[in-house]
């Protein structure tokens, strides 16, 4: 990003992070998101299905976390960990330095029979 600086010069402009929240590795949620191949519709609905309140995770919130433009709450982070059948620390940086693996038919099924 660029912006105007003193005597209308070009300068760099930081892009903001968000300073709370848990530092995940987006690439990895993004990876393994794509290997349960789930959109973001799909993994916002999940969500929603299983938490006990109905109370999911919205499409935006899911791309901003995704592009690194938020960082997700601990409960929220836990609510994509349990939609993704994964442990905290595949999605972590660093983590436990495990590429995530897709899973068989068998395990990406969800309770009422149908697959992810």
């Amino acid at each position: 990003m660029t912006g105007t600086g003193a005597g209308g010069r070009l300068t760099k402009t930081a892009i903001r992070r968000p300073a709370s929240g848990v530092d995940i590795d987006t690439r990895k949620l993004i990876a393994m998101r794509s290997l349960r191949a789930l959109t973001r519709l799909e993994l916002q609905n999940l969500t929603r299905k299983l938490d006990p309140e109905g109370k999911g995770l919205s499409r935006d919130a899911i791309a901003k976390i995704e592009n690194g433009q938020r960082r997700p709450k601990t409960e929220t982070f836990r609510k994509l960990c349990k939609a993704l059948n994964c442990e905290a620390a595949e999605l972590l940086p660093g983590g436990n330095g495990a590429v995530p693996v897709p899973l068989t038919t068998a395990e990406t099924a969800i309770p009422d029979g149908r697959r992810k």
